[in-house]
């Protein structure tokens, strides 16, 4: 399969060297994701990866935790203030291996009862790999979605060429960018309408 370069290439044209085509790239990730999770909830554990929380709670920085597990057994959230009473085996609210829970606390996850194997299945916005070389692809995004990926930094690449035209230079040429722009928008619209894969 050709690189995410020469695919880019073929719906917008030559990269030109101000255009920053990798970011175009990385931005799109972000915007089908989105897009994907707007459009087909069900499909957000296409987008996610599974991370380990150590015993001492697992720094977490803006990221959309989907599930919570101890020992295979999904972890239900409580607030940070009902920590104390899940370990007190004297309250109501104590929980056994079999009702484990989760909570967050100064940017951190825990897991109650302590021990255990625990882990999270957390939204990520994959990295774009070898965007101009070899094998491209993104982590943590089904290929079949790599299009919209490309679409939409053709998108940006096209409104990138837009904006570095003055009004002296050829007035076809912006003609056909503007309406290549246009067409490719409403492609990259319509792509996230069509039934989910």
């Amino acid at each position: 399969m050709a690189t995410f370069k020469t695919r880019l290439e073929d719906l917008a044209g030559t990269i030109p060297a101000a255009a920053d085509a990798e970011q175009f790239l990385k931005d799109g990730v972000v915007d089908v994701v989105h897009r994907v999770i707007s459009t087909h909830p069900q499909h957000i554990s296409l987008f996610s990866k599974e991370e380990s929380i150590a015993s001492s709670g697992t720094t977490v920085h803006d990221v959309h935790v989907q599930e919570v597990t101890r020992d295979s057994t999904t972890c239900r959230e409580i607030a940070p203030t009902g920590r104390h009473g899940a370990i007190d085996p004297s309250s109501i609210h104590y929980v056994s291996e079999d009702d484990p829970v989760y909570y967050f606390l100064n940017e951190k996850i825990h897991v109650l009862p302590a021990g255990g194997s625990t882990s999270m299945s957390i939204l990520e916005h994959g990295d774009v790999n070898s965007w101009d070389t070899g094998t491209s692809s993104i982590d943590y995004m089904p290929s079949h979605h790599y299009h919209q990926v490309i679409m939409y930094a053709a998108i940006q690449l096209l409104e990138h060429k837009l904006s570095t035209l003055s009004d002296e230079e050829d007035v076809e040429m912006m003609a056909s960018l503007s309406q290549q722009l246009q067409l490719l928008q409403q492609k990259y619209i319509a792509s996230f309408m069509a039934p989910a894969q």
